[in-house]
């Protein structure tokens, strides 16, 4: 179950955990929540422990909302309650890459539209309105084209 939640506290063990033959050395960290977690219908908790390669939690940061999916996993009679953070996927961009944001895509379209608009006034010594306006129109009609209204 993917969810949002305000990081409480996070407690470093300040050892290594214990050694997995897929990842490597693993490290331990507490993870506390302001509030209480749903892993499922009957299970909820605040506190957690997180496993990472890493001997310092970047993931969960304390008094900072945390994205992560919980679960239980019960394994020779023990219940683990189980925390993954979930990243938000980064867009590709010259220079390295961002976080998506939907709103973008409709600030490109326009500047695009503008960036035609110009190009097709170029020679025929336009106003700055009349550019701007064939831009508009042009925006107009591409969004009526488009499936993400």
């Amino acid at each position: 179950m993917i969810q949002t939640v305000k990081v409480k506290k996070v407690t470093e063990q300040g050892r290594p955990g214990y050694n997995s033959p897929q990842y490597g050395q693993r490290y331990i960290h507490l993870i506390s929540f302001e509030s209480p977690v749903k892993i499922d219908d009957q299970h909820e908790a605040t506190d957690f422990q997180y496993h990472s390669t890493k001997p310092t939690c970047t993931s969960f940061v304390a008094g900072q909302d945390a994205t992560f999916e919980a679960s239980l996993r019960e394994k020779n009679g023990y219940k683990d309650f189980i925390i993954k953070p979930v990243f938000q996927k980064a867009a590709p961009v010259f220079g390295g890459a961002k976080k998506y944001e939907p709103k973008d895509e409709g600030r490109i379209a326009a500047l695009s539209c503008l960036s035609s608009a110009a190009n097709y006034y170029h020679q025929r010594q336009a106003t700055e309105e009349k550019v701007i306006e064939l831009a508009e129109t042009m925006f107009k009609w591409a969004l009526s084209k488009s499936t993400l209204k």
